[in-house]
């Protein structure tokens, strides 16, 4: 390969790396900037506009965690008229102890148990268990997260407008501090937050949190056995019928990350394969103007974001290497590069510095560390759901 070729190239792949970077701090902006038109929902004050209420908690081997997932449920200020754990075929005594509050009476709601025999995942469990649901408002929560005393509260308070459809919460680590990979955990967390938040000002977000979940009894319709990510396809289809789908930050539910890389490269890879999967099933929404923003700007945003973006890096990284690799090539001109990609970068990070909560100084590594790590999950979940490696079979992560 000639050196003027190979200087070429170079500058090509630098320059879609930094057109990449440049898009990305521009919807960050684009969010930051609505996030600031969000107003907390006020709570019911009559009686009577109070809508019932039944949760669902799909589980797979939660013997430890169950009973305090239904204690927890038991001090929410909201009023739960029913709790439906669905039992998906454990291997461990999750249906014995839930056997066990209902002999007891344990609860101030009454508490059903749906027992599959075998296991179906999580997309089934739910199927089986929204049509012993009574309550208008279906509430899904995972049986390993907590809820906060006022979440369900905040939550419902959402449905005063008749417009929404679905509303998701935010879902807080109590470990953020337990490892590295638990601290970009925190990171990522507080970028998806904004995403979020800024895309439910604008009209809707695509993304959901899987922990926490609400949605109009009336709008809920069976799942397809194999989807991955359960709560982005409940989000799509309530957008898909003319509803919104958002995000409240006050509803707030908690969770442990897991606190070695390998397990949570596990999870969240998985969870790339949902999101990917949810979004190509409903991609004739794509600038579609029947949906206003939520079909021109969001929906094609987070596409390009999930799908496009991991592959255009990958090829961007394989094109690099190979122009390094080449004999041809002169170090001065890398270093002419490289200097240019920090000065976009130093550029993005004062950026983000600006339109931070509070103006608080925002850390340019930690930012761009997780949004690479992010893209490779991305690039590693297309790459498996192309090759058929789905699990609709949610697993136990350590």
């Amino acid at each position: 390969m000639k050196l003027g070729d190979s200087v070429l190239i170079m500058e090509m792949g630098a320059a879609l790396f930094s057109a990449l970077l440049i898009f990305y701090v521009a919807y960050f902006l684009l969010m930051r900037k609505k996030c600031l038109e969000w107003d907390s929902k006020s709570c019911f004050s009559e009686p009577g506009e109070i809508p019932s209420v039944s949760v669902i908690i799909p589980a797979y081997n939660e013997e430890k965690s169950i009973v305090r997932k239904l204690e927890n449920l038991r001090e929410q200020a909201y009023p739960i008229i029913e709790v439906v754990v669905v039992n998906d075929g454990s291997t461990d005594d999750t249906a014995k102890m839930v056997r066990s509050i209902i002999d007891r009476s344990l609860s101030l709601f009454q508490v059903q148990l749906v027992n599959l025999p075998n296991r179906e995942g999580k997309a089934s469990a739910l199927n089986h268990a929204w049509r012993h649901c009574k309550g208008e408002i279906i509430i899904i929560s995972d049986a390993d997260t907590i809820l906060g005393e006022d979440t369900i509260t905040h939550l419902v308070s959402n449905f005063r407008d008749p417009n929404v459809g679905a509303v998701t919460g935010k879902l807080s680590m109590i470990n953020y501090e337990d490892s590295s990979s638990t601290r970009i955990e925190k990171t990522y967390r507080n970028i998806f937050d904004m995403l979020r938040l800024g895309e439910s000002c604008m009209d809707s977000t695509p993304v959901f949190n899987g922990g926490l979940v609400a949605l109009r009894r009336s709008l809920f319709e069976n799942l397809k056995s194999d989807t991955l990510a359960d709560d982005t396809e409940i989000s799509l289809r309530i957008r898909e019928k003319g509803y919104k789908a958002i995000f409240d930050p006050t509803a707030k539910v908690y969770a442990f990350t897991p606190k070695s890389f390998k397990f949570r490269a596990k999870q969240k890879i998985r969870r790339a394969q949902g999101i990917i999967q949810s979004l190509i099933w409903h991609r004739q929404m794509l600038f579609n103007r029947k949906y206003g923003k939520y079909g021109l700007i969001i929906l094609p945003c987070e596409f390009f974001m999930h799908i496009i973006s991991p592959i255009l890096l990958v090829l961007t990284a394989i094109l690099f290497l190979s122009i390094l690799s080449s004999a041809s090539f002169a170090l001065t001109n890398l270093a002419i590069i490289l200097g240019s990609g920090i000065v976009v970068f130093v550029l993005i990070a004062i950026a983000l510095s600006c339109v931070s909560k509070n103006r608080n100084p925002v850390n340019p590594i930690k930012i761009f560390v997780t949004f690479l790590e992010h893209q490779i999950f991305l690039a590693l979940g297309l790459l498996f759901l192309l090759l058929r490696k789905g699990n609709s079979k949610w697993e136990k992560i350590e």
